[in-house]
């Protein structure tokens, strides 16, 4: 079994893992003074315009209910990005360590 090396994997790859993880954080996590995100806030507001649409008669604001879905999806689809990220790198980590050995082993 070969040994473990930075040609293995790079570990400067979870610092940008842990960028990652802020990053969703800033669109999932309450804000300071427990307000609850921008993006909870945009699907709830969704919610009532297509309740108000599907329930009650009358005019509705078609072109702001396809701004709020452009909105909350930016921000999924960020956090989605970010979630990939962070599993690609720890699925290559985990691979390389399983085809390698760390230096301990090796000196055995």
């Amino acid at each position: 079994m070969e040994r473990f090396t930075h040609d293995d994997f790079e570990s400067g790859d979870l610092l940008k893992a842990v960028d990652n993880l802020d990053n969703m954080r800033y669109v999932l996590a309450d804000k300071d003074d427990i307000i609850p995100p921008e993006s909870r806030q945009n699907l709830m507001k969704l919610h009532r315009m297509v309740f108000n649409a599907l329930n009650y008669k009358g005019d509705h604001d078609k072109e702001k209910m396809i701004e709020l879905i452009d909105d909350i999806r930016d921000d999924v689809d960020q956090v989605k990005q970010n979630a990939i990220y962070i599993v690609d790198k720890l699925v290559e980590l985990e691979s390389a360590l399983y085809r390698t050995t760390l230096n301990e082993e090796h000196e055995k």
